[in-house]
């Protein structure tokens, strides 16, 4: 259950709109929210994100994910109607509800943030995109959101044995443990994002 980084850039080509030019559902809106504090602290570090939602997405591809356009280095792409809603709902139907729930989702977001980071820094590795974007999501968290860091790592491990992937790409549970014990006090998103790449490197 994913769609290829360029994959998403053509869908977004094709069918997609600027979230402010069409009428969200709920939890388009909720997304929009949640991705808006990353994509303004990636803005003031430099980075050009945009947001486009799919509004009749390719059944089966991923709710959520990160792809790019001509004039923008990552473009947030949300494709949550139809189908694709029942599965973004099992993702985080384990995530608890109110606040603690859109952590956990703003962490999902986040690990998308983290395949943008990848590219605005011209680091992306195959063989440890998943990973260093799930630590990314975590260290976000940690970072912006410390009340729920424990509740979403424990979560997003669940989740990743619930819906294995890919095989060594997504077991990222090793280095989700590893986050536990850094300090990111006052870090920027980059200095997250290179701790992330570090735990991945160095944890097995």
């Amino acid at each position: 259950m994913k769609t290829n980084f360029f994959l998403a850039t053509a869908l977004a080509a094709v069918i997609s709109f600027p979230a402010h030019s069409m009428e969200l559902t709920p939890s388009e809106q909720e997304l929009v929210d949640l991705w808006t504090p990353i994509s303004d602290q990636m803005k003031a570090e430099g980075a050009t994100v945009g947001l486009w939602v799919i509004s009749n997405p390719e059944p089966n591809s991923s709710p959520i994910i990160m792809g790019r356009s001509k004039n923008l280095q990552c473009v947030f792409v949300i494709a949550v109607r139809g189908d694709n809603m029942k599965f973004f709902r099992r993702m985080t139907e384990h995530a608890g509800g109110g606040e603690r729930r859109k952590a956990f989702i703003q962490t999902l977001i986040a690990h998308e943030a983290g395949h943008c980071m990848q590219t605005v820094t011209n680091t992306l590795n195959e063989a440890t995109k998943e990973k260093e974007a799930d630590v990314f999501g975590v260290l976000w968290t940690k970072r912006f959101n410390p009340q729920y860091a424990e509740d979403v790592r424990n979560e997003l491990t669940r989740m990743r044995h619930r819906f294995p992937q890919e095989g060594e790409l997504y077991d990222t549970w090793n280095q989700i443990d590893a986050t536990e014990k850094v300090d990111v006090s006052n870090m920027t998103v980059r200095q997250l994002f290179e701790l992330a790449q570090k735990i991945v490197k160095e944890t097995k």
